[in-house]
């Protein structure tokens, strides 16, 4: 996994905000904390298509293998749980263990699966070539 994980707290290392910024989960306006931190399949898949772009680094080709790792995780700990496919996903799990949290948003949302597919990319079942 990427060694740089669970800095500040941020466990599943993509939040919608930077962990140290001040509004980092903190509930504002009336979407409460909706965009302040929570991870997002969708801005996770955008960052694994940035990184495969620049595959030819090993330390980048480490983080995107260590986010896939992470994602995956983090999907299936809901999933076999919960049975959830989550609209997001809270980015730090303080004391819970993987199996006692679930999503921050709804709890069946076609974009969710984004966190499985990266997976699936990795492990070479998907070319976009191909398609």
């Amino acid at each position: 996994a990427w060694p740089f994980a669970n800095r500040s707290g941020c466990f599943w290392g993509v939040p919608s905000i930077s962990a140290d910024d001040p509004a980092f989960l903190v509930a504002g306006g009336t979407s409460g904390i909706y965009w302040r931190g929570e991870t997002w399949s969708p801005q996770v898949f955008l960052v694994y298509w940035a990184l495969e772009r620049y595959d030819h680094i090993p330390v980048v080709k480490a983080a995107r293998r260590g986010l896939c790792a992470q994602q995956q995780t983090l999907l299936l700990a809901v999933w076999d749980a919960h049975h959830h496919v989550c609209e997001n996903y809270p980015s730090i799990i303080a004391n819970q263990t993987a199996s006692e949290f679930d999503c921050t948003g709804n709890q069946f949302y076609m974009w969710g699966g984004l966190s499985g597919f990266i997976g699936l990319i990795e492990a070479g079942f998907y070319n976009a070539s191909m398609a």
